[in-house]
């Protein structure tokens, strides 16, 4: 076995400290008390944590797939809901 090559269990190690990392920065996405959203290229919003819904005062139903750009310069009761 060459220094390049890893073992399975290597790779199951990795692969569940992986996994283990994800949950947690996602965790910590949800529980923000900062609201954050996430969007696409197209500028469509494909994810965002409860704080992000509060302020908006939309639930995340009507959020998802919203232009994000459509939040610009506009009040909350003037966002279309699509």
């Amino acid at each position: 076995m060459t220094t390049n090559e890893k073992t399975i269990e290597e790779c199951q190690e990795e692969n569940a400290l992986l996994k283990s990392e994800v949950n947690l920065y996602r965790s910590m996405f949800e529980k923000s008390h900062v609201a954050q959203v996430v969007i696409d290229t197209g500028f469509n919003i494909v994810d965002m944590n409860d704080a992000f819904c509060t302020i908006v005062d939309f639930p995340r139903e009507k959020l998802l797939g919203m232009d994000f750009r459509d939040f610009k310069g506009k009040k909350i009761a003037e966002i279309p809901l699509r």
